[in-house]
């Protein structure tokens, strides 16, 4: 279950990093992308919230021995965190 969230939040985040990244040739464009920085603005800090939610819970589980994480849960969880870190500085 853990994975299909990370998962969902993977593709918001790839998508939100397209969405910015996309070049800005006229006013339309630049008006397009200020409002996918707002929307995405509104939204990031939740979506960083839960992939760190979800580390924490990865983390605790190992920690009490009830289960090791597999290492494509783990690759996911990573690539995760490297979006936001790309998303982070796109934003700023």
């Amino acid at each position: 279950m853990t994975r299909q969230r990370i998962d969902d939040n993977k593709v918001w985040l790839a998508q939100s990093i397209r969405d910015l990244s996309m070049n800005v040739e006229n006013v339309a464009d630049f008006v397009i992308q200020c409002q996918f920085l707002q929307k995405i603005s509104d939204k990031f800090q939740t979506v960083r919230d839960k992939i760190d939610l979800y580390d924490l819970m990865n983390q605790e589980v190992e920690k009490n021995g009830l289960l090791k994480p597999k290492k494509e849960d783990e690759q996911n969880l990573k690539e995760a965190k490297n979006q936001i870190q790309q998303l982070s500085q796109i934003v700023q």
